[in-house]
């Protein structure tokens, strides 16, 4: 990370080489690049975990016949979402983004990861929109070792058994 602030130029292409990365090759590749990405301030790499009964991709994919969200990739699971902030002085930008199983078989289909590499601002419209998707996507707002811990601590509570859990 450098310590110098981006100048708008800068950021522009950053902002194209994020979303170029997100259009190159199939999510296992695109997951690795992005793992090695060097993440310039004021961005950084986000994470939200969600919720879908059916599935989260199928429901972005739906939600793709609307003009706010485009599919980047055929290959991949990779998404823009398009804001326009302001009443005033509209503000319009765009935030790309993977959305990812888990491995393993513990979890299946129905929980994944949403990533981008944005700004705050960015993320924040992002995270509106995937909140106002509810109950077709459930942001889950617990984090991996809280999820584990309570498992543990219900059966423990209980005494039934839980699904075998692992931590990772």
């Amino acid at each position: 990370m450098s310590a110098h602030s981006l100048s708008t130029r800068e950021e522009r292409e950053f902002e194209a080489y994020v979303r170029a990365l997100l259009t190159t090759g199939k999510e296992e590749q695109i997951l690795k690049n992005l793992s090695e990405l060097e993440v310039p301030s004021p961005y950084r790499v986000r994470v939200k975990v969600v919720y879908s009964p059916s599935s989260p991709i199928s429901v972005l994919n739906q939600l793709t016949q609307s003009q706010r969200l485009e599919r980047l990739s055929q290959e991949a699971t990779t998404y823009v979402h398009r804001v326009e902030v302001g009443t005033r002085e509209v503000k319009k930008f765009q935030v790309p983004f993977v959305a990812t199983h888990f491995t393993g078989d513990n979890i299946g289909k129905t929980v994944n990861a949403i990533i981008a590499v944005c700004k705050r601002s960015q993320w924040t419209a992002l995270r509106r929109f995937i909140r106002h998707q509810y109950p077709d996507i459930v942001p889950i707002l617990l984090s991996q070792a809280e999820l584990i811990q309570g498992a543990k601590s219900l059966k423990q509570i209980t005494g039934h058994a839980v699904d075998e859990v692992e931590s990772r």
